[in-house]
């Protein structure tokens, strides 16, 4: 029950008893003041409700408005955040790269790619749903794709909360990613989501790649076997990422 209504109830509680009972005494001893004194009365009740439901109904409105102000920070602090990376984004070089064939019938995740412009340096490849897929290289003025299940598909992440840092190896054809070179002090966990780290120059921080399903422990290092978000095979196209737009026509 809210406080309004408890206070309105216990008011209109007050003012039946006076009328029923108060009032009868005030009416024989004092015939002639009655009616003022009940018009007194009722004006007073009338006063008390208008500013209790006044007093309430502000209340009412500081709540909404300390909630819709806490919900615009949480909108902006996303918004801020999402134009962030896309100025990142768009600062460089975004385009899209088409797959033409295998180089190896024997090795899939290794394909030959068509893209717009001439391209200097290791690019990264994500899907269309915004996963990581892979890098590209040039090779023999060819533009090779080389996707996450690839040995020689190295790429900087970030293993959990935590930030821990490690290089992509395909693991092929397992189709895993195997990330290397963790240090052993490092803590990581089953299930530890793995992003780019941008701290190679080839992506830019934060986008996803898969999720660690087991855990190796070396001598000096560990190592994390990441089962890929992106299936890599079923993609036609790529979004091609080049640090600092390093193309020319």
């Amino acid at each position: 029950m809210s406080k309004k209504f408890f206070f309105s109830f216990f008011l209109l509680l007050i003012f039946i008893s006076y009328v029923f009972n108060v009032d009868k005494l005030i009416s024989h001893k004092l015939s002639v003041l009655n009616m003022n004194i009940k018009d007194s009365y009722v004006s007073t009740f009338i006063t008390i409700e208008n500013y209790l439901s006044k007093h309430f109904n502000q209340a009412d409105q500081i709540v909404q408005l300390k909630h819709q102000v806490s919900q615009n920070e949480k909108y902006k602090i996303l918004y801020l955040k999402n134009q962030n990376q896309q100025n990142t984004v768009s600062d460089d070089f975004l385009d899209t790269a088409e797959v033409i064939s295998y180089i190896d019938f024997n090795n899939f995740s290794k394909v030959l790619l068509k893209v717009p412009k001439k391209i200097d340096n290791i690019s990264a490849l994500i899907t269309n749903d915004g996963y990581s897929a892979g890098i590209m290289i040039k090779e023999n003025s060819q533009y090779i794709g080389l996707l996450n299940y690839n040995e020689k598909s190295n790429y900087a992440v970030f293993i959990g909360e935590n930030l821990v840092p490690g290089i992509t190896h395909g693991d092929y054809p397992n189709e895993n990613i195997i990330v290397k070179y963790i240090p052993i002090w490092k803590d990581i966990k089953i299930n530890d989501e793995v992003i780019t780290s941008g701290m190679d120059n080839i992506f830019y921080k934060g986008v996803k790649v898969g999720f660690v399903v087991k855990i190796n422990k070396l001598s000096t290092t560990q190592e994390a076997i990441v089962k890929p978000y992106a299936n890599v095979y079923k993609e036609n196209t790529f979004y091609l990422y080049t640090k600092d737009g390093n193309t020319s026509n």
